[in-house]
């Protein structure tokens, strides 16, 4: 699992990481505290993987379109929608190293 935390969130946040190894990408989480929600994005080189909107104080899963990932793409986690005024917000996503 590799993931970001954002303090604050606002609509353009956003961060950036590589993983070690080819991997197959299985599932984008998202939790929100404080506000209403927050909808937590992934990118693979540039190629939305998917999204998934959180309300304040819960998790919310979803599956990933674009799951292969070669080293070293990179890989984004957004913020694009914030609502009401939540106080922090993490995306996440698991994975399987490919062999």
């Amino acid at each position: 699992m590799k993931g970001a935390s954002f303090v604050y969130p606002f609509a353009t946040a956003e961060a950036n990481i590589r993983l070690g190894t080819n991997a197959t990408i299985t599932s984008i989480e998202v939790y929100c505290v404080g506000g209403t929600s927050v909808v937590g994005q992934v990118y693979n080189n540039g190629t939305s993987m998917g999204s998934a909107t959180a309300s304040a104080g819960s998790w919310a899963v979803s599956a990933v379109s674009n799951a292969a990932y070669t080293t070293p793409n990179t890989i984004k986690f957004a913020t694009p929608t914030v609502t009401g005024a939540v106080t922090s917000a993490t995306v996440q996503i698991h994975y399987t190293p490919s062999p």
